[in-house]
């Protein structure tokens, strides 16, 4: 009678992990029998009793626990991480069903307690599925699975980019364990082996939870000295393509539209400083971007207080997928900003979140032409939100759905 979530919020303090966590257990236990538990397994269960104290899950430390123990301990042995990556993975079973059954015995218990009443396991997240995060992350999934034999479903999420061997792998367990799946980017079909999934494809989980996140209904800032909202992933230099020519664009694209629109700008966070300091490029920004316009910072905190600067904002540029989609649900246009494979393939077909005014996308990579520029301009003076509550809308429809058959095939449903 449990149905057990793992996701991508691994205690790395991400926004936009919390938020997909909260949207996802919001939906099940809308529609999930009240005698059936929802589980949710992480490294840290602690921040529980804080930041995510009204997530309707119960945490517990999990296989991804143990393993990461193991891979740890095997790391004394200095060899290259591949090799350690290998003999991690291929002697964690045998480990799991004799030393961890001392060694973090408690660990253990709970998993064994709450798997072998687990009728399947929802996998979701933003980017578990991409190479920088697979070995962590989807491993440790995978033996989940294949040590309770337990049917695996794949909510909304990103899929790659992946190293080839990720992508095999990743695919021969879709066949084997996973009886459903949906994607929010066609740009991973590919990745997972499929030639056409239109299908299956819906928004992000946050973008359609619309009773969450309800819509708001009117466009944010109309009055007033205008506000802009700016998100640069600074300080996470394996994902960027080139820090310090990106630096220099960003303020480019500033002050053009500070020089249109006489702004000032507010800087957010959508991760803890132990895990990016989002904030860490304002000085260098300052130092390109004109004194006319004032630099202010919203403190990191959660995304209703992100929400509610939205609704008092003009726009909002942003290199966090979740930073753009939280703007968008209170009324402010949001444009993504794109820095190497990584992000190029997160925001593949982001347009689409706005189908009657397709989304502008930024590639740091290289200069901002005039015409692109017009395009941002243009894109932030037209903007509709009607537009983006009927994309929710139809979204909302869709997962709910695919939710429903997913609880109706175990008989789960309230």
């Amino acid at each position: 009678m449990n149905i057990l979530l793992i996701g991508s919020y691994n205690g790395q303090d991400s926004l936009g992990d919390k938020c997909l966590l909260r949207a996802v257990a919001y939906r099940f236990r809308k529609h999930l029998r009240t005698d059936a538990e929802i589980f949710f397994h992480l490294h840290n269960p602690s921040e529980f009793k804080t930041e995510l104290s009204d997530v309707p899950v119960k945490a517990n430390q999990g296989i991804q626990t143990l393993y990461w123990n193991l891979h740890g301990q095997l790391g004394r042995l200095r060899l290259p991480e591949m090799i350690i990556r290998k003999i991690s993975e291929v002697t964690f079973p045998i480990a799991y069903n004799t030393i961890y059954k001392t060694y973090l015995r408690n660990i253990r218990k709970n998993v064994d307690e709450q798997l072998k009443d687990c009728s399947f396991i929802f996998i979701f997240g933003g980017t578990n599925f991409s190479k920088q995060w697979w070995w962590l992350n989807i491993v440790p999934y995978m033996l989940t699975a294949k040590l309770y034999d337990l049917p695996v479903y794949f909510g909304t999420q990103q899929y790659g980019p992946m190293l080839e061997e990720q992508r095999r792998r990743t695919q021969k367990f879709i066949k084997k364990h996973v009886k459903d799946l949906r994607f929010r980017n066609p740009a991973c079909f590919r990745e997972l082996g499929y030639n056409n999934a239109f299908d299956k494809l819906t928004r992000d989980e946050v973008f359609s939870n619309v009773e969450l996140y309800p819509n708001s209904k009117v466009r944010s800032q109309s009055n007033g000295r205008k506000n802009i909202l700016i998100n640069y992933r600074g300080t996470q230099d394996f994902l960027l393509e080139n820090p310090k020519s990106e630096i220099t664009r960003l303020g480019t694209l500033m002050n053009k539209l500070g020089k249109s629109y006489d702004c000032d700008f507010t800087f957010f966070s959508v991760s803890g400083s132990t895990f990016s300091d989002d904030t860490e490029a304002i000085k260098k920004l300052r130092q390109i971007v004109s004194e006319k316009h004032n630099f202010q910072i919203l403190p990191y905190t959660n995304e209703f207080d992100l929400i509610e600067k939205s609704k008092e904002s003009f726009a909002c540029v942003s290199m966090s997928f979740h930073g753009c989609i939280l703007a968008m649900i209170a009324g402010c246009p949001a444009i993504p900003l794109s820095s190497g494979d990584y992000y190029d393939h997160k925001y593949i077909s982001f347009e689409q979140y706005n189908p009657k005014l397709p989304i502008p996308t930024v590639y740091l990579s290289k200069e901002l032409s005039e015409n692109e520029y017009l395009k941002i301009s243009e894109y932030f003076d037209k903007f509709d939100v009607n537009s983006i509550i009927e994309e929710r809308e139809r979204s909302n429809h869709l997962i709910d759905s695919f939710y429903r058959e997913i609880l109706g095939t175990y008989n789960l449903i309230k």
